[in-house]
């Protein structure tokens, strides 16, 4: 294990990576069709301003890699969660980089289903 996946895992990343998960729980919910990405970094912004919650220069990596570890996909392009546990997904039929949510999937998740939480750790 390297230094780098110490500090991912350490308890303030740890926090970190939860608020914006349920931050881009929240945003994507709000918009079933779903979000270009530019709207859901805009959105996520205002949240976290608005709870006074710092907005670093990573901000837009830190919420990608949030989307990215969640999302149904192919490793490289769309994410790394296997397809029984993604929260997110990138539409087919829509242009553009947008990006949405499986609702139930993610009510679960947030509902406490073991098989989500698995998927958080």
């Amino acid at each position: 294990m390297s230094y780098a996946d110490i500090l991912d895992r350490s308890p303030s990343r740890m926090r970190a990576d939860q608020t914006l998960l349920l931050d881009l729980i929240a945003v994507l919910t709000a918009n079933k069709a779903g979000l270009r990405r530019w709207s859901v970094m805009r959105a996520m912004r205002q949240r976290a301003e608005k709870a006074n919650r710092e907005v670093t220069p990573k901000f837009e990596d830190d919420v990608e890699r949030a989307f990215r570890k969640f999302c149904e996909g192919d490793v490289v392009r769309n994410g790394a969660a296997d397809p029984s546990t993604a929260l997110f997904y990138r539409p087919k039929e829509k242009a553009g980089e947008v990006w949405a949510i499986y609702p139930e999937k993610a009510q679960a998740w947030l509902n406490g289903d073991t098989d989500r939480t698995e998927a958080a750790a």
